[in-house]
């Protein structure tokens, strides 16, 4: 059995929308403890990645739901631009996660706290993201998720 197109899009946006309300929990967390982001970067690091994801939920949720209703083609700017969104911040989320992992084990493994990894963080996780978001949108290589 293979379901149909629009089962999937409910289905994706319904899902996104679930991981946008619980971004927007977490975010209202740090709104109203800011001592949150103070003196700790691996809740630094969680409030980036929550950003990150809200941003993919979005525009998740905004492509399935617009997208479905006003008929967007593939060539459509707005189109190429969810696709873009979407592309570059899940690579964020994936390199923010892997990120804090490694940061976790390095600050119990070797109790070491160095300014450099943090740079290193921020290029891998917002600058590398942006190679394979923009050669992807330059060889038109985004189209409808629907297989049209």
């Amino acid at each position: 059995y293979a379901p149909s197109a629009e089962v999937i899009v409910y289905t994706m946006a319904t899902i996104s929308f679930i991981s946008l309300l619980g971004s927007i929990l977490i975010l209202i967390a740090y709104a109203f403890i800011p001592e949150l982001l103070q003196h700790s970067y691996p809740k630094r690091l969680i409030f980036f990645l929550t950003i990150s994801d809200a941003i993919v939920s979005l525009a998740a949720v905004t492509g399935s739901t617009f997208g479905q209703y006003h008929g967007f083609l593939h060539y459509d700017p707005i189109c190429n631009a969810q696709a873009f969104i979407i592309q570059y911040f899940q690579i964020s989320v994936f390199f923010l996660t892997a990120c804090m992992a490694y940061y976790s084990f390095h600050s119990i493994y070797f109790n070491e706290h160095h300014h450099f990894i943090k740079v290193l963080f921020f290029f891998f996780s917002y600058i590398l993201p942006l190679a394979p978001a923009i050669i992807s949108l330059s060889l038109g290589h985004y189209g409808p998720v629907n297989g049209d």
